[in-house]
């Protein structure tokens, strides 16, 4: 069984992501598997690969555990196989399974095992924190304006999409705090488009409270260690299912001191 999937890296080929699985022995004794190899299929279309290189003892009628196990998965199928789905039901996942067994006499055991997986639990892999906090930066900081009462900032938030997916960014709701955690200042961020294999700038404007910014500066500036950040969340839609995504990104702040 699989108990947990989680996307850890995106290329312009594949998803490299890891698995937690449990094995079962249901035999009156022990064996171990000194290599294992597979490849999954959904109603055959090739998903990925994976395997585990290192000896596996498996104890007479138990159960290992199996952790962060690396699994690849395939873009060129991964779109097909998701929008061939009428809803992010239960689909078939076909492994076939090589395995190096120590029992007499030592042969390769060659099996297959279906398990049914959720389209839905492959998105929440993928558009998980890791990711996002990997896929998102601030690549623009400029001064709008500053009155005696209230300054504004400009930003560029610029999301890379790396996935096969095009999804829509319902929101960002964002709040600017200093290095101390106390907020100086909020953004909404309205609705955005984002195709599959696409960089997508997410311009906004901050207002900040000038008495508060005073003050965190002063006590930022004694410590020589000046930092902000926007955080906050970002809404999804990817099919009609609703992601929220944390957001916790640092702004760049220079300051010339002058001794």
């Amino acid at each position: 069984s699989i108990d947990n999937f989680t996307i850890e890296k995106n290329t312009g080929q594949r998803l490299q992501a890891r698995v937690d699985a449990r094995v079962f022995n249901p035999n009156f004794f022990g064996f171990r598997i000194d290599g294992l190899k597979y490849k999954a299929y959904v109603r055959g279309k090739y998903l990925g690969k994976g395997g585990i290189e290192e000896p596996l003892a498996i104890p007479a009628r138990d159960t290992v555990l199996l952790t962060q196990e690396p699994v690849i998965i395939c873009y060129r199928n991964f779109k097909p196989i998701l929008y061939s789905q009428k809803q992010l039901d239960s689909v078939p996942v076909t492994f076939l399974i090589k395995a190096d067994m120590d029992i007499l006499p030592v042969l390769p055991v060659f099996y297959i095992k279906t398990l049914w997986l959720k389209p839905e639990d492959f998105l929440r892999a993928s558009i998980n924190t890791h990711n996002i906090e990997q896929l998102i930066a601030i690549s623009s900081l400029k001064i709008d304006y500053i009155d005696h009462f209230k300054s504004r900032l400009r930003v560029v938030l610029t999301l890379k999409n790396d996935f096969p997916l095009e999804y829509n960014i319902d929101s960002v709701r964002l709040t600017v705090f200093d290095r101390y955690d106390h907020s100086v200042g909020s953004v909404l961020i309205g609705p955005h488009h984002v195709s599959e294999f696409s960089h997508v700038d997410l311009p906004f404007a901050v207002s900040l409270d000038n008495l508060n910014m005073a003050i965190s500066l002063l006590g930022q500036s004694i410590e020589e260690d000046i930092c902000f950040y926007a955080k906050g969340n970002m809404y999804l839609t990817i099919r009609g299912k609703h992601f929220i995504l944390p957001i916790n990104q640092r702004l760049g702040v220079q300051i010339e001191w002058l001794d």
